[in-house]
């Protein structure tokens, strides 16, 4: 089932966009990571993304799930895969596309297909890389202006055991 999904403006009420969403496995070609905020293009206002994140700001357990889901479902995809060729193929060289195949000739296809396969998922989809995500996010935030509009947007925007709270932490134990 597909889904449409529209955003409006939460100054002027006016439809900003609106995406098309499949029902499809996540990579990290939807991850929402990068700077929420917006401006509406009819009353120029700036508003807040809740569909984009910064992730220095998010908890560690919230970071963590996010490049875990990536990374789980590039593997389950690859095994899906896997097992749809590797029975297609174990009963391809059998001569009888009819005949059902045991464990053991199953997996005799379907574990290296399963190897080969995730191994190209994972150098085609590349997973979050969540080092670089948080390292571009804190970039992102050494403008003090930036996450004063963050945080005028939404109080509770930084996580306590974040990034940048733990990146704000140091710095001030420097000085």
């Amino acid at each position: 089932m597909s889904v449409y999904k529209s955003n409006y403006c939460p100054h002027c009420n006016e439809m900003i966009e609106t995406k098309f969403k499949k029902n499809t496995i996540k990579t990290n070609s939807n991850k929402n990571f990068g700077n929420p905020l917006r401006e509406c293009p009819y009353c120029k206002k700036s508003y807040l993304d809740d569909n984009i994140q910064e992730p220095a700001l998010l908890s560690r357990s919230n970071l963590l799930t996010k490049g875990l889901s990536s990374a789980l479902s590039t593997i389950a995809s690859s095994l899906l895969i896997s097992i749809l060729l590797g029975s297609y193929a174990a009963r391809f060289m059998s001569g009888n596309m009819n005949m059902e195949i045991d464990d053991v000739t199953a997996i005799k296809f379907i574990a290296p297909l399963a190897i080969i396969i995730t191994a190209a998922a994972f150098k085609v989809i590349k997973p979050m890389n969540l080092r670089s995500e948080v390292e571009a996010s804190l970039e992102r935030l050494k403008d003090e202006e930036y996450l004063k509009t963050l945080v005028k947007f939404k109080k509770d925007i930084v996580s306590p055991d974040s990034a940048y709270a733990k990146h704000m932490a140091k710095n001030r134990q420097k000085n």
